[in-house]
This record gives C-alpha cells, sequence and structure tokens, in this order.
C-alpha cells in the first residue's frame, strides 16, 4: 500500500513523505516534489513484493492439493455432494501437474490442460473444474502463503450454454403439490427453501444448524461459490421443519439431496426438462418480472456481476411491456369515455 503525505516545514516550504507497506514491511522516504515521491513509492513496493521469500517455496501442486483435502476445516462446510465434486476435480488436477513446483505452473500449462479436458465435455464442466483449481490457489495465495499468484484468472473460460428454463405459476403449483404428497419428508421444505432463497444445490445442503437463526428466521449460506456469504430470510413453513428436525436431533437440516424423491415428484408433476438448479432461474426470472434490479438480484442469488445476471433482463423488459399495455388500455378507454 502506497500513501504520500504533505508536510509543510517552519519556512514554509512543502515536503512529501511517501509511506509503502507491503508484506509486512513499512519504509518511508521524504521528499522535495509529489512526483518524485509517488515514482520512489511505486519502485519501493515492487521491490518488497518480490525480495519476499515464501517460505513453503519449493512446494507442488499435490502438496496442496494433499493439504486442501486433509484440512476438516474447509471440507466439513462442505456438501457430500460438494465434497465429491471437489476432490474428483482436484485429484484431475493433482495427476495432470501434481508433480510441478507451484511457482512453475502458468496460465499457459492450466490453458493446455483445459483445452484437452474440454473434449467431449460442457462449457460447464470444464469451468467448474478450472473454478476448483482457483479456488485451491486462492488458498494458497492469501491464507498460506504458498505461492505468489492465482495464474488460473488469467485463464479463458470456456463458453457455457444459457439456460432460460423457469417454472410457470402452474407448474409451481404443481411441483409444490407433488412434493408435498412425497414420502420423502425432506423434499418439501427443501424445495421451499430453494425458492425463497435462490440456494443452489451445495448451498442448500451444505448447511449446518449454526447457519440458522430462528429468533432472527435466517439463513447465513457460508459454502458458496464464489466464496462470500450471504444472509437471507427464511420461509415459516421452512422455520417449522428446521426446528422439528432439530428437536428430532437430525446432525444437519439437509443431509444430503433426495434425488429420487425429486425427480418422482418431477414426474407426478408433469414437469418435463427441468433440474434443481433450474429453481436458482425460476427466482431470478420472478424477481425480475416483478422489478427487481440486477444488484437486486445478484445480492439475493449470490451472483458477482451484472454480466451474469444479464439473461434474466429480457424478463423485466417483457414485465415493463405489459405493464404499460395495461396503463395504455386503462388511459385509451378512459380517454375515449371523455368524448
Amino acid at each position: 500500500m502506497i500513501s504520500i503525505e504533505t508536510r509543510t516545514t517552519k519556512k514554509g516550504i512543502k515536503r512529501y513523505k511517501a509511506i509503502v507497506g507491503a508484506r509486512g514491511q513499512r519504509v518511508t522516504q521524504t521528499f522535495p516534489n509529489k512526483i518524485m515521491a509517488k515514482d520512489w513509492a511505486k519502485q519501493k513496493e515492487a521491490e518488497l513484493i518480490n525480495s519476499v521469500e515464501f517460505p513453503e517455496r519449493n512446494k507442488t501442486l499435490g502438496d496442496l492439493v494433499e493439504r486442501f483435502i486433509n484440512d476438516d476445516t474447509i471440507m466439513s462446510q462442505m456438501s457430500d455432494n460438494h465434497q465429491k465434486d471437489t476432490k474428483r476435480y482436484l485429484n484431475f488436477w493433482n495427476d495432470q501437474i501434481g508433480h510441478k513446483k507451484l511457482e512453475h505452473i502458468h496460465s499457459g500449462v492450466i490453458d493446455q490442460i483445459k483445452v484437452e479436458y474440454a473434449r467431449g465435455r460442457s462449457g460447464a464442466s470444464v469451468n467448474r473444474c478450472l473454478a476448483t483449481l482457483s479456488g485451491l490457489f486462492k488458498r494458497a495465495v492469501k491464507v498460506w502463503k504458498w505461492a505468489k499468484v492465482n495464474p488460473v484468472q488469467d485463464v479463458q473460460k470456456m463458453k457455457e450454454n444459457e439456460r432460460k428454463r423457469f417454472l410457470s405459476e402452474s407448474e409451481k403449483d404443481k411441483l409444490l403439490d407433488a412434493c408435498k404428497a412425497s414420502k420423502c419428508s425432506d423434499l418439501y421444505p427443501l424445495v421451499i427453501l430453494a425458492l425463497s432463497t435462490g440456494g443452489r444445490r451445495s448451498e442448500l445442503t451444505g448447511l449446518k444448524w449454526d447457519h440458522i437463526n430462528t429468533d432472527r428466521m435466517e439463513v447465513i449460506f457460508y459454502d458458496t461459490k464464489n466464496g462470500s456469504s450471504r444472509n437471507l430470510p427464511l420461509d415459516e413453513a421452512v422455520l417449522h421443519y428446521l426446528r422439528y428436525r432439530k428437536l428430532q436431533g437430525a446432525k444437519k437440516p439437509f443431509p444430503t439431496f433426495p434425488r429420487k424423491a425429486w425427480d418422482n415428484a418431477l414426474e407426478r408433476a408433469g414437469i418435463k426438462d427441468f433440474r434443481f438448479h433450474d429453481i436458482r432461474h425460476t427466482v431470478a426470472s420472478y424477481m425480475a418480472m416483478n422489478g427487481a434490479s440486477d444488484r437486486e438480484i445478484m445480492a439475493v442469488g449470490g451472483w458477482e456481476s451484472p454480466q451474469m445476471v444479464g439473461r434474466y433482463a429480457h424478463m423485466r423488459e417483457n414485465f415493463a411491456k405489459d405493464a404499460i399495455k395495461d396503463v395504455a388500455s386503462i388511459l385509451t378507454k378512459t380517454s375515449s369515455k371523455g368524448r
């Protein structure tokens, strides 16, 4: 970090003190003008950063993968399915470049592997594999200080086919009725929670009891895709179910995803081509149709940029068109009566 302080001597002469902080070190120098102070500060900051030797610089990617997978504080925050996917992707990278030292892994190496991995796989699958490696390097850089940079951030992501599938009002009612009638007691509250929060499947099944505040009727998603937590209100029906589950002594609110019960509910409701993840699209689409801004949709769903919620913009446009048609109809009728 660089800062420049302006000081005036007793004789009225201005002096500029450059203060540089990097990697736990702090140095200062005073100059007769601000340009000299800035130039020195930039050069000194670069020197400090490059002069620091990382204590674990000889570690390989294999060492990093092993530490990550064996860290209970990390893995315990994930749902069973999330753990399984994370280990699968990390084992893939370990097989490819586990022998390489972290300082020798750059974006070119990763991009070459990405191209091979992409053969016969969807863009979404490739991007999840990259995201897992990126999360690994983020921890190596920011927490463990095993690496200086995250090389994945310079690797271009694959283009994904955007799904715009969401539930209509009638489909939503049929699905909820089917879930309520299911023999699986977890299914209905899980779907209600997904519809009321837009939570990802991994976020819902990764919930723990201390993530739920029954007094404030809130749920906190910690195990999120982008690494940041978010607080969302709890539906009354879900809150009642969770209290009941906790009294029964359940270890987690939703220990696993009830795949068979979910598929049966879709079949019973007569709903085709719909995945559990599409509930997120449903939530975002309904928010857009009700006039929510991109920022509001991002906050609820945990999306990182306006571009990621851009797919729902047409919903807001259609809603606006319908609204103006209604207004125009009312105004037209009013004006015709006045003639």
